[in-house]
């Protein structure tokens, strides 16, 4: 029975919660973002559940907008990392013209619509 759970919920191309595993996820800026988001959320649902009004539901309204400040802050230099791509796109030898051109256009378009 446990076995079938936890096929539910680790499908095969999903890898398990290890020590390993969550200092990998944590480690690069998107896997933060993910875990923030996760905790984030996790803590709106218990505010809807607990009520504004009680001491742990403030205390975590504090931590939601605080984690949402801190998740905006991640996004301020995402566009760099766009931008870097976009560099190396444009500096790279082994592309043909059309692919050049459109992993340009691709990089660029996705670094003015991080920023």
């Amino acid at each position: 029975m446990a076995a079938d759970r936890s096929a539910i919920l680790f499908p095969e191309g999903m890898a398990p919660l290890t020590p390993s595993n969550y200092v990998k996820l944590s480690t690069n800026l998107s896997g933060r973002d993910k875990l923030m988001r996760l905790v984030q959320y996790g803590s709106r649902v218990a505010v809807y559940h607990l009520g504004e009004k009680t001491e742990y539901g403030a205390k975590l309204q504090v931590l939601q907008k605080a984690l949402g400040l801190h998740r905006k802050a991640f996004k301020l230099g995402a566009f760099l990392d766009e931008w870097q791509k976009f560099v190396e796109a444009l500096t790279a030898p082994k592309l043909e013209d059309l692919d050049r051109l459109l992993t340009l256009v691709q990089r660029l378009a996705l670094t003015i619509f991080v920023v």
